[in-house]
């Protein structure tokens, strides 16, 4: 949906002085901490999808101010935000405080977001092998509890999976996981009518873990 000038204020990727007297007065007039959070987090995730440094930086703080100013009585806005700093974080390569942020996003009773399906494809994708216990025992809790809807989170299940049984030399069990992945990254037309393009695989943005699922194959 294009950004309107009624929201741009917190759904643009704008941060400059200007910018920010805005947000800071327009988030001061919002009803209650539970909105305000809410503005904080969509503004968090455009500054991030920026890819500029200064501004995923300025998410972080934003975030953080969020979780200490303007905490929610809600756990699925308190999960939301910490799993939006992990985003944060990985995007700076800083991947241990990533880590953390998404665990603590994790404890946030059963609310889904983001990070179920974000921390344990970064595990994988970067490759490291001491969390990967961990990322199948994310993934496979939502795959007991058949909460998938959107190809992404198909690709991400299956392509974990690959990835992990492939380093505990499962070597066939990893190619059908691979194949599975693979397939999801291939459905062009997702299963909301009015939404074709919802919850599709971004190629783009998983090139390095779809290269790993192709070496599977080809192993």
């Amino acid at each position: 949906m294009p950004i309107s000038k009624d929201d741009d204020w917190y759904r643009s990727s704008g941060w400059s002085a200007k910018d920010q007297a805005v947000f800071g007065e327009k988030i001061s007039r919002a009803r209650g901490n539970d909105s305000r959070a809410q503005y904080a987090r969509l503004k968090a995730y455009a500054l991030i999808d920026s890819n500029d440094r200064t501004k995923i930086n300025a998410a972080v703080d934003l975030l953080q101010k969020s979780l200490t100013e303007w905490p929610s009585e809600f756990e699925q806005h308190s999960g939301e935000t910490y799993a939006a700093l992990g985003d944060a974080y990985r995007s700076l390569k800083k991947y241990e405080l990533a880590a953390t942020a998404y665990e603590k996003a994790l404890t946030w009773g059963n609310v889904r977001h983001t990070a179920y399906w974000d921390y344990p494809e970064m595990i994988v994708t970067e490759g490291f092998t001491d969390l990967y216990s961990r990322a199948l025992q994310i993934v496979n809790r939502l795959n007991a509890e058949r909460d998938f809807v959107m190809e992404f989170q198909r690709f991400n299940y299956h392509a974990v999976r690959a990835v992990v049984l492939y380093e505990q030399g499962e070597a066939n069990d990893s190619r059908r996981e691979a194949e599975a992945a693979l397939s999801a990254v291939k459905v062009k037309k997702s299963v909301f009518s009015r939404h074709p393009k919802v919850g599709l695989v971004p190629a783009h943005r998983y090139a390095k873990l779809i290269g790993r699922l192709n070496d599977i194959l080809g192993a």
